[in-house]
């Protein structure tokens, strides 16, 4: 129950059930704050911090609407730990980024919560090629979390990049939406095992109201095929709330017709056929971040 309504916004514009106000769990209400909160602070695919200032101002603006006031206001008052900032002795980091000789700082656990690697094991290419086997059957392990010590000055040097351009624009949120589960399983372990965060949605309605309440949405990839909504309408109402928002359309069924027709009605950054190609897909995400389009 508690994580069933953690989605849900005071106002009463959240969802799975539109509760408002103490009607929502107060667990709920008080998750819905430390997981905005940890999305801001700590960006997927990324082991450079993010903006405390500009995770507060997300609760500030939210407050009332979408978070508790009480909470917030709580929130922002307490005394949070930046365990992270200074003298933190660890870092997370993408499994594709592991190179032998980084440690392990905690144990590696698959979903099921068994240690598959030792806290303290030096990785080797063995065990790295093996992990990186795994990550397509059990997408936990896409992050490991090793001692920062043993990273790589280049990787550092890397980070260090990484920190002024998050500055400037934070890695926001891919919304994908596709009737077939499968589709949407495949689309979530390729996008976060390359540091995307992700939200799967089979209902192109839920989709919509996700990205009412979303402030950091990078790209929407969608189907153009739906039972529910047909592709083309659901774009044009996506843009019409949201013009600057890149959309991407990945259907079986792409023929002449529906390009002529998809152009007429939506403005598209790219089309891509099922089955798709990974390596394009995420070529032309990342194109959306050096533009800065989102």
């Amino acid at each position: 129950k508690v994580i069933r309504h953690h989605h849900e916004s005071v106002n009463g514009n959240g969802y799975p059930d539109k509760l408002s106000d103490k009607d929502i769990p107060l667990a709920s209400r008080i998750i819905a704050i430390a997981d905005i909160y940890d999305r801001y602070r700590y960006p997927p695919g990324t082991s450079v911090l993010g903006s405390r200032t500009k995770a507060e101002k997300v609760l500030t603006m939210g407050s009332g609407s979408r978070y508790d006031a009480r909470l917030v206001a709580k929130f922002l008052e307490a005394d949070i730990p930046n365990f992270t900032e200074e003298g933190e002795h660890e870092v997370e980091i993408p499994s594709d980024s592991m190179v032998a000789g980084m440690v392990l700082s905690r144990d590696i656990q698959n979903s099921l919560g068994k240690s598959l690697v030792r806290k303290g094991t030096v990785l080797s290419d063995e065990i790295i090629r093996q992990l990186r086997h795994n990550v397509g059957f059990d997408p936990v392990l896409s992050r490991v979390v090793v001692l920062k010590d043993s990273v790589p000055q280049v990787e550092a040097d890397k980070n260090t990049e990484q920190a002024s351009t998050d500055e400037e624009r934070q890695r926001g949120l891919v919304v994908v939406v596709d009737d077939e589960q499968h589709v949407l399983n495949a689309l979530r372990r390729e996008l976060r095992s390359s540091g995307y965060d992700v939200e799967t949605f089979r209902n192109p309605i839920d989709a919509l109201k996700q990205l009412r309440m979303e402030t950091n949405v990078y790209a929407l990839i969608t189907d153009y095929s739906m039972p529910t909504v047909r592709g083309d309408r659901f774009l044009v109402q996506v843009q019409k709330e949201f013009p600057n928002l890149p959309c991407l359309v990945i259907s079986g069924h792409i023929t002449r017709d529906t390009v002529v027709l998809l152009g007429k009605s939506a403005k598209i950054t790219r089309m891509l056929p099922k089955p798709w190609d990974r390596d394009v897909l995420i070529q032309t995400l990342q194109e959306l971040g050096a533009r800065n389009e989102f």
